[in-house]
């Protein structure tokens, strides 16, 4: 199984001398994958995180960063961690809307059907 990350800096583990969560995840399967020479059930992490990315930068860029990693006959799971910086301003202006969030959030979670 291929698992997809999409976030912004916390999903992509700026400011974390580790790498972050989903680095920390992906060592853990790897040395997993090592171990039992074999990937046979372990699942391959893809950290799709971009420092300062809201919800629209993230629908702008979700198919073609999916489309990239889609593997024959193996399964996708999405992690999405994002809608920090949707609440963020610039000079007293929001950056984005609540309605603008869910929007985007409703657009990606229904992709498969449309």
């Amino acid at each position: 199984m291929r698992v997809l990350v999409f976030g912004a800096s916390i999903t992509q583990g700026f400011w974390d001398t580790e790498g972050g969560w989903v680095a920390r995840l992906r060592e853990h399967y790897d040395k997993q994958r090592i171990a039992n020479q074999s990937d046979r059930g372990i699942p391959t992490f893809f950290n799709l995180g971009i420092s300062g990315d809201t919800s629209k930068n993230l629908r702008k860029r979700f198919v073609a960063e999916t489309e990239a990693r889609v593997w024959p006959n193996e399964d996708m799971l999405f992690i999405l961690c994002i809608g920090t910086n949707n609440a963020r301003t610039i000079n007293g202006t929001p950056v984005s809307s609540p309605a603008q969030y869910s929007e985007d959030m409703t657009w990606i979670v229904n992709l498969d059907s449309q």
